[in-house]
């Protein structure tokens, strides 16, 4: 089994490719309006394939149910570690973003004289905006609603991992593809129905976690897979019928509800081949490998800042008098702007938020040893220096240990002569219990 709390660095130069596809869509759509799908204005054709950098949204959904599952196992498979790394790791940034944008940001700010601005914020805060049809550009932040969405996901974290125990991943996979398929293709036919595309059930259901929690936990899956070292999902499958069957169905409009769910089979099969240890070295300027990386890092950032200050140059900036084509290399050009930005939030906001997870992890497990004591109570006479030391216990004692570290990268760490790795991993289910 491959080492939980390795980093893998290809995930980085994956989440640049996604950012920079989501960023030069956006370009698109301030000079031309709608692009998906081909349902804006006919020149879209020639802008291929910037018109499917949505697309790089599908890319962040599965790079997401990989960290998700390899943090999860970082942590020692420790719901509590994982669920307050997480949280540092994802709200505080986005908390202040929004704010920021809610009270202060020129283009975005909400007029809160009314009780509807009020709401919105609401929604925002507790990340379920997504149900109320803050998902365009009328949101607060057009490309919120996906953070929205993961968050939600990794609340279904639980259940997929409850799911896999039962079942397996073949057979919770297939299961997640029925559920995902039969979403979208609801979605659709009250789509078609309606033809207003608003009310009850249809401003929700798109925007869902269950419609897309195959196109997440393929993510998951495919990080199982890489920590055990079996065959990867999809790694062996053909990267060009990924590919046609997610452009195809972006053409063919009764389709079309599927291509984000086949962009992110191509997507998890694009990273299956990147991570197997036979893949060829891609002959690539390494500036822009570097480029790529940096970006990668930056993407969270990047990704909540960039459409605001896309809005702010094409509101604030540009005269309504420019050709639409003229538009786009000049949004295009905004990136030496908003890449800086991007990494100084970063390096400001996120850096600091992830340390404060890191100082309270530590908090909170001072706190706990400091309990434990009294948890001792009810264990054989001399298993208390045991359990302390992280040591074997007598053999007229308990089977388990208990390693108040164990979500540490240390503590799975196997010790030959002793074979203390094992029992400090046998000791997983006697932690929960103190």
């Amino acid at each position: 089994m491959k080492p939980a709390n390795q980093r893998v660095e290809i995930l980085d130069h994956v989440r640049g490719v996604a950012i920079l596809a989501v960023f030069l869509f956006h370009c698109l759509q301030f000079p031309l309006g709608p692009v998906v799908n081909f349902s804006g204005a006919g020149m879209n054709i020639v802008l291929l394939p910037a018109t499917f950098g949505w697309a790089g949204v599908a890319v962040f959904f599965v790079v997401s149910g990989f960290c998700i599952h390899l943090s999860f196992q970082r942590d020692g498979r420790d719901w509590r570690r994982f669920l307050i790394r997480r949280f540092f790791r994802i709200y505080p940034p986005y908390l202040l973003a929004l704010l920021v944008l809610a009270f202060v940001f020129p283009t975005t700010r909400l007029d809160f004289s009314s009780a509807a601005s009020w709401f919105r914020l609401f929604t925002h805060v507790f990340l379920i905006q997504n149900y109320f049809g803050e998902t365009g550009p009328q949101a607060i932040n057009a490309v919120f609603w996906s953070i929205a969405v993961e968050v939600q996901l990794y609340l279904l974290y639980p259940l997929l991992m409850k799911l896999v125990s039962k079942f397996g991943w073949r057979r919770t996979l297939q299961g997640l593809l029925i559920c995902e398929v039969l979403l979208r293709g609801l979605g659709c036919v009250l789509k078609s129905v309606t033809h207003s595309g608003v009310g009850p059930p249809w401003t929700w259901l798109p925007a869902c976690p269950f419609t897309f929690w195959l196109s997440w936990s393929v993510g998951a899956a495919l990080a199982d897979a890489f920590l055990h070292s079996r065959r990867l999902p999809l790694a062996d499958s053909s990267l060009a019928l990924w590919l046609l069957l997610a452009v195809g169905s972006s053409i063919v409009k009764p389709l079309s509800t599927f291509s984000f769910m086949f962009f992110a089979l191509l997507s998890a099969a694009a990273i299956s081949k990147l991570l197997r240890a036979d893949r060829r070295r891609t002959r690539v300027p390494a500036a822009l490998i570097e480029h790529l990386r940096s970006t990668g890092i930056y993407s969270y950032s990047i990704y909540m800042w960039h459409y605001p200050l896309l809005g702010l140059v094409a509101w604030d900036f540009l005269p309504a008098s420019v050709p639409p084509l003229l538009y786009y290399p000049i949004f295009v050009s905004t990136w030496v702007m908003i890449m800086p930005l991007g990494a100084l939030w970063y390096r400001t906001v996120e850096l600091p938020s992830i340390a404060a997870g890191k100082w309270f992890l530590r908090l909170s497990d001072a706190a706990r040893r400091q309990d434990l004591p009294a948890k001792l109570d009810g264990l054989p006479k001399g298993a208390e220096s045991h359990l302390r030391k992280g040591t074997r216990l007598p053999a007229a004692g308990p089977p388990e240990i208990v390693n108040a570290h164990l979500g540490d990268s240390e503590a799975t760490t196997h010790h030959p002569g002793n074979d203390l790795g094992t029992h400090q991993r046998a000791g997983a289910a006697q932690l929960k219990l103190l």
